[in-house]
């Protein structure tokens, strides 16, 4: 990211060439002249939404944090993680492993799970997923990807993640 001040500092210094390149072009007297000023404050308002665009196309966007609806019994969970409509089963990768999840789906800007790091162990050759609902849907229809996760041990979790912010909502 581009300081604030560096970037004020910068305009500056090109607002002060850009004055006395103006002597040059309209001559000295270009500071009486009322034309003169429209054509430096034009040209300095065109630079100013250049900038502006610029630094809109740089900026880092924020996306909506995903939201993640999940139950439990005591010895499984169930996640419902929101699919994109076009997405199809092929774009959905998925890492079961004992205290970590990863879930990716190709076209989302980013993982849905990023190697989270659950709660506590779950058995990952019991762990699987499927896109629900299963049958072919009609368009604008909601689909999730349900995945299911065996615990190593029944208990109550008191949540899924073992970041305390982790961004998952609780059915």
């Amino acid at each position: 990211r581009l300081p604030l001040s560096s970037f004020l500092g910068t305009f500056a210094a090109m607002l002060e060439g850009l004055r006395g390149r103006s002597r040059e072009w309209f001559g000295e007297s270009f500071e009486r002249n009322t034309f003169g000023w429209i054509v430096m404050l034009s040209i300095l308002f065109s630079i100013e939404i250049c900038v502006l665009i610029w630094l809109c196309t740089r900026w880092p966007k924020r996306t909506k944090a995903l939201e993640v609806d999940w139950t439990q019994d005591l010895d499984v969970l169930e996640l419902d993680v929101p699919l994109p409509e076009d997405a199809t089963s092929r774009d959905v990768t998925i890492r079961f492993m004992p205290t970590t999840l990863h879930v990716s789906i190709k076209g989302a800007r980013k993982p849905a799970f990023d190697s989270v790091k659950l709660l506590r162990p779950v058995v990952p050759d019991e762990c699987n997923w499927q896109l629900w609902p299963v049958a072919p849907v009609e368009p604008g229809t909601k689909r999730t990807v349900k995945i299911t996760l065996v615990k190593a041990k029944e208990a109550h979790w008191p949540r899924l993640l073992e970041d305390e912010d982790g961004k998952v909502k609780k059915s």
